[in-house]
């Protein structure tokens, strides 16, 4: 990831960017997509905004989605300005609703320990996201402002005591925004299971304007996010020296694997 300045002149060719940060992305909750096409005659963009309340075909992309981008920064800063990836199972960004105001609220996974949206959002709330429809290359932008919320190790909601609300003010989405098509290979193999705990996020995120309603994809996504994983069955475990022991699995499956490789 590189993080820096925008240099002028902005022509309709592009820009120059001046690097001031440069440092590697944990790869764990990224998933594996390529370009796959090209539109040869795509459609023009058509543009859609609102306020608060995201329409249903938006809701099913939120709460459907594997992928986010979030931005966040420090205006006062020269070098506060910064991007950040998000990932996770389908279904892991949940809404909660409740009158006319919209949250979005998913677990913040451990990533490189460096804090940087973290930091951004305790300083200035104001944050945006970007979700992209890789299969149409249509985008849904996002302005709000971000919290972050902490709970007890017992009440974690997908293993980290780390709970990221954001509060939608506007949203922008762009239909046929890109003539880009991306091909899907696989979710990451790091992603922590989903589980519903609605009795959580209400707790964590209390709404104004009577009660709130939480929309979730999990239950509906579970087995496809899920289906990458193996169930094992251990059948015998036996010490080969003072401090290695073996352990012997019956898979539900074939597993194919190459030297190296190791399972989590």
């Amino acid at each position: 990831r590189t993080n820096g300045v925008v240099c002028d002149p902005i022509t309709s060719q592009g820009f120059s960017v001046t690097l001031t940060e440069c440092f590697s992305t944990c790869p764990r909750y990224i998933q594996q997509r390529t370009v796959g096409r090209i539109e040869s005659n795509p459609e023009p963009p058509t543009l859609f905004m609102g306020e608060n309340l995201l329409p249903a075909h938006l809701v099913e992309l939120v709460t459907c989605s594997d992928t986010f981008f979030l931005s966040t920064c420090v205006p006062n800063l020269l070098r506060g300005a910064d991007c950040s990836h998000r990932g996770g199972r389908p279904g892991f960004v949940r809404l909660v609703v409740s009158g006319t105001s919209t949250k979005l609220v998913w677990a913040d996974f451990h990533g490189k320990g460096m804090n940087q949206t973290l930091g951004n959002a305790i300083l200035y709330p104001n944050a945006g996201i970007l979700f992209i429809d890789f299969e149409h290359g249509s985008t849904l932008q996002l302005t709000g402002t971000l919290e972050t919320k902490f709970t007890e190790p017992h009440q974690s909601l997908e293993e980290t005591d780390r709970l990221c609300v954001f509060s939608i003010a506007k949203w922008r989405f762009t239909q046929n925004a890109t003539p880009r098509r991306w091909q899907f290979f696989g979710y990451s193999t790091h992603h922590p299971l989903l589980k519903e705990n609605d009795a959580l996020i209400k707790a964590m995120v209390p709404m104004e304007g009577g009660p709130s309603q939480i929309i979730s994809g999990v239950a509906k996504w579970r087995a496809k996010g899920e289906e990458s994983l193996f169930r094992a069955e251990l059948m015998s475990c036996w010490a080969e020296s003072s401090n290695v022991r073996t352990y012997k699995f019956h898979l539900d499956r074939p597993l194919h694997f190459e030297p190296g490789q190791y399972c989590t």
